[in-house]
């Protein structure tokens, strides 16, 4: 993928997760004047986790659509997962995803060293005066991932696998559970 792209597409993410939280319903702020600020800010920051996983999944779905376009249905969960992390690993960051991990209970975990979209994680948004209720980069991070987590859960979706995804930001590789 070229350089001119991977910026782009890092523009683009950044900008769907900062829609994303201006979104945020102002319902949900005035509750943090009535009620404890831990209350409000747990229930803002689930609602934006949220609507960021819901595009993904919707986003993965028509990924996946187009390039499986002309194969035929993946019926077996290892080659589903053989495919996320060679073909759709490659459509959405560039690469191969470093690992893939299975148990014999059915899970899997997915391992990736650099996922461009993370780069350069911009959480300079303020939505409030008082810095301690705009979101930190540890949310941000929960932001982003749930987006990625979506993607990949729409993406199983569409291969007619239901599952749940969940994304954990560790150094130096990033995990997904299947």
């Amino acid at each position: 993928m070229a350089e001119v792209s991977k910026k782009s597409h890092i523009v683009l993410i950044h900008e769907i997760v900062k829609y994303h939280i201006r979104r945020s319903s102002p319902d949900l702020l005035l509750v943090s004047k009535t009620n404890s600020k831990g209350l409000s800010h747990s229930v803002t920051h689930s609602s934006i986790i949220n609507s960021l996983e819901d595009q993904g999944y919707y986003l993965g779905s028509r990924i996946v659509s187009r390039l499986t376009i002309g194969k035929g249905r993946i019926w077996d969960p290892n080659k589903c997962m053989i495919f996320i992390c060679r073909e759709l690993w490659i459509y959405l960051f560039g690469k191969q995803a470093k690992r893939l991990q299975s148990n014999s209970q059915g899970i899997y975990i997915v391992f990736s060293d650099e996922l461009y979209w993370l780069e350069n994680l911009q959480f300079s948004y303020k939505k409030h005066d008082d810095p301690s209720e705009n979101p930190s980069f540890e949310e941000y991070k929960d932001f982003y991932l749930s987006f990625i987590s979506g993607v990949l859960r729409g993406s199983l979706k569409s291969l007619g696998f239901a599952c749940s995804v969940t994304g954990e930001y560790n150094i130096p590789c990033m995990p997904f559970i299947y």
